[in-house]
């Protein structure tokens, strides 16, 4: 089985969906397309190499060019979001009709941008189970007050 058969198989969505949105298997992993809010593509792209989140990830591009949140271009206009760590929560919410935008790690804050979040009045952030989770929810608190959002800031969190 294919590390992007794996992928489906573990977040139970098909196949035809992650390729709709650009996601393909190359021989060096999977590619994942990080767009601009206009829709071009960002210079720096993610490859995941592993079935695991913890087995890793590589950029690809210029190594000094920024990094943008996942998904960019999927939340112009929407007046709720939901804020994730990592891109595979993206597919699975976006799957179901869920705007999402992704941070590539938990203390990946400053990527996120007050223009990024011109027209959204409640965030939501998904608080992971584990001990980053807790990183990334006090650290989103600190993001959005350090760039002035002035929006309703909520957690999600589930047991177990």
């Amino acid at each position: 089985m294919g590390l992007m058969a794996g992928l489906v198989k573990k977040k139970k969505i098909p196949m035809e969906f992650l390729q709709s949105i650009g996601v393909k298997e190359t021989s060096a992993g999977i590619e994942i397309p990080y767009r601009e809010i206009d829709g071009s593509m960002c210079s720096r792209q993610r490859l995941r190499i592993g079935l695991s989140a913890k087995d890793g990830f590589r950029w690809t591009g210029p190594r000094k060019a920024e990094i943008n949140p996942y998904g960019l271009e999927r939340i112009l206009d929407t007046p709720f979001l939901i804020l994730v760590e990592g891109e595979s929560d993206c597919w699975v919410l976006w799957f179901h009709g869920f705007p999402a935008l992704g941070l590539p790690g938990a203390t990946s804050m400053k990527i996120l941008k007050k223009e990024h979040l011109r027209s959204v009045k409640k965030l939501f952030c998904w608080h992971e189970p584990d001990e980053a989770g807790g990183k990334f929810i006090s650290g989103m608190a600190r993001r959005v007050y350090d760039i002035g959002w002035a929006g309703e800031l909520l957690e999600i969190k589930a047991e177990g």
